[in-house]
């Protein structure tokens, strides 16, 4: 099986409609251990398979699951209080993470970056306990000051990036944080369908569509 077919599987497993671990997690159906070593198995062969590991194409899919593992993880809690079907959760998504780590390597210019000031606030913003997908998994709705001001540090780092490296190939570490802050648009289903706040639903939609506006002006 070939690099490209093996990166369809591991979409498929993940995000197929019917089946896909993700469309699972967003609809609150709880899903199989044998499902998530499947997802592994692909990621550990696919790996193999490139051996020039700083372009590994599965890397947007560390950014675009983990968070729906963690928030779904939340959503467990809050519906069952089962703290064994949380833990189960979040054993599954750092699985698929730490294989996908494995995969990647960490040169020199990403380690660099750790130490760009706007870019460590900004890392902070997504860590830091209580943060914006806390909030929104625990049916808190949307922190809308903390979602202006990620969006505004990544416009200064933008802004300082481009100024001081004149190319607009932003470092992975910056995309992945931008495409982990358009996976909001997860909640406007969560919010309508299981919380019945509809309002909170149309403010998160308003909200994901400044959004990806302004990730898109970034590149």
């Amino acid at each position: 099986m070939n690099a490209q077919s093996i990166l369809n599987q591991i979409e498929e497993l993940l995000f197929s409609e019917q089946d896909g671990l993700s469309t699972d997690m967003r609809s609150g159906r709880m899903f199989e251990a044998e499902r998530v070593e499947k997802v592994c198995e692909s990621i550990r062969e696919l790996g193999r398979l490139y051996a020039d590991l700083d372009v590994f194409p599965a890397a947007k899919l560390l950014v675009e699951t983990y968070p729906e593992f963690v928030d779904f993880a939340e959503i467990v809690r809050i519906k069952t209080e089962d703290p064994e079907q949380v833990e189960f959760v979040l054993e599954c998504g750092t699985k698929i993470r730490d294989e996908i780590k494995a995969c990647l390597k960490v040169d020199e210019f990403t380690e660099r970056l750790k130490y760009n000031p706007i870019l460590y606030a900004l890392i902070a913003q997504f860590t830091k306990e209580g943060n914006l997908f806390f909030k929104l998994a625990n049916g808190a709705g949307l922190d809308e000051p903390a979602c202006r001001k990620i969006l505004k540090l990544m416009k200064m780092f933008c802004d300082k990036w481009y100024q001081e490296n004149n190319t607009r190939e932003l470092p992975k570490v910056v995309i992945s944080m931008m495409i982990t802050l358009m996976s909001i648009n997860t909640y406007i289903y969560w919010y309508e369908n299981e919380l019945k706040n509809e309002e909170e639903a149309d403010r998160i939609e308003e909200i994901y569509d400044e959004i990806a506006q302004a990730v898109v002006s970034c590149f």
